[in-house]
């Protein structure tokens, strides 16, 4: 795909955002354990469209606003 701002080919990259953390134990003494468990991944629900040559960039598309979004055939659409 081409970036519509400054027309290099094959510079663009998708990025799906997701959160995990990470859950320590507080000891009986107050104090936090040194070991923890990781949550499982859930997602942030906001992705971004960043051409790595000139670095603009486009937002998900949040209550039908926003830089693009993946059609049904699984095109992405850029906004602008």
């Amino acid at each position: 795909m081409i970036c519509p701002k400054c027309g290099k080919v094959d510079s663009l990259v998708l990025s799906d955002y997701y959160q995990i953390s990470h859950d320590y134990r507080i000891l009986k003494n107050g104090k936090v354990s040194k070991r923890f468990k990781r949550s499982s991944e859930h997602t942030e629900e906001w992705s971004a469209v960043t051409c790595n040559e000139c670095g603009s960039q486009w937002s998900s598309v949040v209550n039908g606003k926003g830089g693009f979004y993946i059609s049904d055939d699984g095109t992405i659409v850029l906004d602008g």
